[in-house]
């Protein structure tokens, strides 16, 4: 059994049982741990990219956990902060292999692998691929910040005079009349 700590510091022990992956097969979710190579994106893409869905589903997974602390998926969620997202995640992956090897689900086992990996790669080459761009980008913005005319309330440029300081434009009480 893997765990983690949310925002608030609850542990939320993630312990995935044949029961736990039925009530995720019967939810609205509708995923079948069992088949994670099934779906349109599959099911193990989804819980490895789209990040609320996962959520959910390890929510469902901690079902009864939540009932016995009196918290709902959206307490939940709001719990989970950037360090929790992580923990959690891990102990997700984690779990979900245990569970896998256990049933002697090999198969099953190097595609959470697989995935892993690739998520690790894809993060890799596009933290490379920010940091080779990042000089261009901050250099074409520079100037483009240079060479864009001056904005209101900007202390450069000239602006027109005051109406109050143009002679000709100042009213006299003598030229108001009676």
């Amino acid at each position: 059994m893997h765990s983690f700590k949310d925002a608030t510091g609850r542990e939320w022990p993630l312990r995935i049982t044949i029961g736990a992956a039925e009530r995720l097969k019967e939810s609205e979710l509708k995923a079948d741990l069992l088949a994670l190579e099934v779906g349109d994106p599959p099911l193990s893409t989804r819980l490895s990219l789209d990040h609320p869905f996962r959520f959910h589903a390890i929510f469902i997974l901690l079902e009864l956990e939540a009932q016995r602390l009196a918290v709902d998926d959206q307490a939940f969620c709001e719990a989970l902060d950037p360090p929790a997202i992580a923990a959690a995640t891990n102990a997700f992956w984690e779990e979900l292999l245990d569970f896998f090897r256990a049933l002697d689900r090999l198969d099953l086992v190097k595609l959470v692998e697989a995935g892993k990996n690739v998520i690790e790669a894809t993060v890799t080459h596009n933290v490379k691929q920010v940091e080779r761009n990042l000089p261009g980008a901050i250099e074409m913005m520079l100037s483009q910040m240079n060479t864009r005319p001056p904005t209101f309330g900007s202390t450069s440029g000239s602006l027109p005079e005051s109406s109050d300081s143009t002679p000709d434009r100042l009213l006299s009480a003598s030229s108001i009349g009676p």
